[in-house]
């Protein structure tokens, strides 16, 4: 039985997000709001950033998986899955925050519209410590590899 690499994983989604900046609206836009201040980017540039930290990502999988440093499996999973669990429900707060409503509706409607900047706020902060998470494991994983070859060398 072939075992799934977390490299592979990385580079199906990759790939599919360096296919998804070709197809992508170019006008969409994601805003966000924190008190007085608005960050607003296009959704084709967080895609490619996204395209970035997932190619870097397999790329250092890879290199750790072909120089045989073994990181721990399931902090590599609950990275790899959290990631893109968070990134997909980035997107989809993203999605529920830009429909427009029809001009039809009343005040009312307009001031009970839920405010989204809590949980991109949320989201991108499990992201984030997301990747601190990968680091740390990094880390772990050398100096553990360094223990094992000092005590490999006095035996």
């Amino acid at each position: 039985m072939m075992k799934i690499k977390p490299y592979l994983f990385c580079v199906v989604v990759t790939i599919v997000f360096i296919v998804l900046y070709f197809f992508i609206n170019t006008e969409a836009k994601f805003v966000l709001n924190i008190h007085d201040t608005y960050y607003v980017a296009a959704i084709n540039h967080i895609v490619l950033l996204l395209f970035y930290l997932f190619g870097i990502l397999s790329i250092i999988y890879f290199l750790f998986d072909f120089i045989k440093i073994n990181l721990s499996k399931v902090n590599i999973w609950i990275h790899i899955l959290g990631s893109i669990l968070s990134i997909a429900s980035f997107f989809y707060i993203n999605y529920l925050s830009n429909e427009l409503p029809s001009q039809e509706k009343g005040i009312e409607y307009w001031q009970n519209i839920p405010d989204y900047n809590l949980y991109f706020f949320a989201v991108i902060l499990t992201l984030i410590t997301l990747q601190f998470f990968f680091i740390i494991n990094i880390i772990v994983s050398i100096i553990k590899k360094v223990k094992s070859f000092r005590a490999s060398r006095f035996k």
